[in-house]
């Protein structure tokens, strides 16, 4: 008799006279590679005896298409496994992690928080580089003052 196991995106199989395990993906392809594998089929009759249907296999934020495992972008702070898209690579792994960036910063807009007996500082009030720059130059003409003298 054989057994099937639903553990995330696949179906593990063991045959009755078989001593090798079979992952079968939704796809209906056997790790084993033999097209006409029989673990295809125990999950055939596995799902019409009304066992647990394997979670869909995750899928690119950004275009849909399917996504590839890539532990080099493996987030070492934030503990979340890396990938990239079939059709986009890296790029659309950079994408969605810079959309999660942008969303957390909008859901919080402090730099330093208030507290009791300070008020606070948010992140639209400090100056960039540039913007440091700008008003350093601005200043140096008003004032008539030459840094390059």
């Amino acid at each position: 008799m054989s057994t099937v196991e639903t553990k995330g995106e696949y179906y593990y199989v063991t045959l009755e006279n078989d001593d090798r395990f079979h992952k079968v993906g939704k796809n209906k392809e056997c790790s084993c590679g033999d097209a006409a594998c029989l673990a295809i089929e125990a999950v055939r009759e596995y799902l019409k005896a009304g066992g647990e249907r394997a979670a869909d296999p995750p899928t690119c934020p950004i275009c849909g298409d399917a996504i590839i495992p890539d532990h080099e972008l493996d987030g070492h702070y934030t503990k979340e496994p890396g990938w990239r898209c079939k059709s986009g690579g890296k790029h659309h792994f950079y994408q969605a992690k810079t959309a999660k960036i942008k969303e957390g910063f909008a859901k919080n807009p402090w730099l330093f928080p208030p507290v009791p007996g300070y008020p606070g500082v948010l992140r639209e009030e400090v100056y960039t580089a540039e913007q440091c720059a700008e008003a350093a130059q601005i200043e140096f003409l008003k004032t008539g003052y030459d840094p390059t003298a």
